[in-house]
């Protein structure tokens, strides 16, 4: 339900902004390509955004907790070695 507050947040913006400076555009400074660049940077913002909010991030299991510690390696500053008290696998 978050995502479609966000999202409805991201379009109202982009909606007033749009609609307050686009009469600007073409000007002395923009062309009219900025019209188009700026929907397709707020697209991919929204595209970013749904695949990071839909998309499955997995699960750490014992079987697969090797990779992931190869993967992120410890720095002994803000992470260091520690164990799971309840699933007894590499934190």
């Amino acid at each position: 339900m978050a995502a479609f507050g966000y999202l409805a947040i991201i379009g109202g913006t982009y909606y007033f902004v749009a609609k307050s400076s686009f009469s600007y555009i073409p000007g002395y400074y923009l062309s009219e390509v900025h019209r188009y660049t700026s929907l397709l940077a707020v697209g991919v913002g929204v595209l970013l955004f749904l695949l990071t909010s839909f998309t499955d991030p997995g699960t750490v299991k014992a079987e697969n907790v090797s990779q992931y510690i190869s993967a992120y390696p410890y720095n002994d500053v803000v992470y260091s070695e520690k164990e799971c008290s309840t699933c007894k696998i590499p934190k």
